[in-house]
């Protein structure tokens, strides 16, 4: 796939992935 270190994407994806999991924690759970 590429160098991790070279990758924005696998940065950005992982960045995403923490506030959105961070996010969804705070919502009430449907």
């Amino acid at each position: 796939m590429g160098h991790l270190g070279c990758s924005p994407f696998f940065v950005w994806a992982s960045a995403g992935a923490s506030v959105w999991y961070g996010v969804s924690d705070s919502l009430p759970a449907p």
